[in-house]
């Protein structure tokens, strides 16, 4: 669905980029101006989310590793804390 929007409306749009940054596109830019998007697509919460994917720029606190990370330094930073090895 996203690809859909993308193609149809986005691939050209000459506005604020920020509404297009991988991240915004998906949890901003859809869920506000796509009413069959914001109403088919759910978004995890925050806490949820973070035990996903933790992002350094976002800074919370952690009970335990998450998944994964969203960008190299936020890894870094856990190597740096100790938090991995």
């Amino acid at each position: 669905m996203a690809a859909y929007y993308w193609r149809k409306k986005y691939c050209d749009f000459k506005g604020d980029v920020h509404w297009l940054g991988e991240d915004a596109y998906y949890t901003e830019t859809l869920l506000k101006r796509e009413w069959k998007y914001n109403r088919t697509m759910k978004m995890a919460d925050n806490r949820s989310a973070i035990k996903f994917a933790y992002d350094i720029i976002v800074p919370q606190p952690i009970k335990e590793l998450p998944f994964g990370f969203h960008r190299a330094e936020t890894f870094v930073d856990f190597l740096k804390r100790g938090w991995i090895s």
